[in-house]
């Protein structure tokens, strides 16, 4: 629902009051039957979502048009790839087997492709996985870095400047998540029950600390 209406739409409104009702149905059960000294609930959410581009003075930024600037410029320095120098677009362009070696043994090329795809409206920057640190001090790289598989992420990552979207050049009606910013990364994470002591915490935490929460008030040791 948050997909076609945005956060802000009545509709979103309507589907969070529906399971509101739902959690409330159980914790009441949970009480009765059970006790609520002698059960632990945990609620978060996996991600946030971005604004209507429109109603914030954003936009779409096409991944066709990253894609092609990127085949472009391969294609002038290294020729036409027997298919296509990149192979996949979206938020996170891939490219062909070796073709990044090309572009690591000539980092002029790797900065022309740079500075050409931050042209693009709506992109603030693009970055490459092989060079992500989870221990960077640019937040930027960190995030990226953190959001990182190997194996499955591509060779690099776009990342749209604020209130803008990663999408086709026809735009989604709509919003999508997946950025850096707040609206995407702030979910709610919310403890409930025995173990736990009522009030509003403001140190950093995220879902992933749910886990080891539970494990550590049920006594539960989790495997290295």
């Amino acid at each position: 629902v948050g997909h076609p209406f945005g956060p802000d739409s009545r509709d979103l409104e309507d589907t969070v009051a529906r399971p509101d009702d739902a959690i409330g149905l159980l914790i009441r059960h949970l009480d009765a039957r059970v006790g609520r000294a002698n059960y632990i609930l945990a609620f978060s959410a996996d991600h946030g979502v971005a604004p209507i581009p429109v109603t914030m003075g954003g936009g779409s930024v096409a991944s066709e048009d990253v894609r092609e600037r990127i085949e472009v410029i391969m294609t002038r320095h290294f020729g036409k790839a027997a298919t296509r120098w990149v192979i996949a677009g979206g938020s996170q362009p891939r490219l062909a087997t070796g073709a990044m070696a090309k572009l690591v043994s000539q980092p002029a090329v790797l900065d022309e492709i740079e500075r050409e795809v931050e042209t693009i409206p709506g992109v603030e920057r693009l970055l490459r996985t092989d060079t992500l640190s989870e221990t960077s001090r640019d937040p930027l790289i960190r995030m990226a870095a953190l959001s990182h598989m190997a194996g499955r992420s591509g060779d690099f990552v776009i990342i749209p400047k604020r209130n803008w979207l990663i999408g086709g050049r026809v735009p989604p009606a709509g919003t999508n998540h997946g950025s850096p910013y707040e609206y995407d990364r702030h979910v709610p994470l919310i403890l409930l029950g025995g173990g736990t002591t009522a009030g509003r915490y403001d140190h950093p935490a995220t879902p992933a600390d749910i886990a080891p929460t539970l494990a550590k008030i049920a006594n539960v040791m989790l495997p290295k």
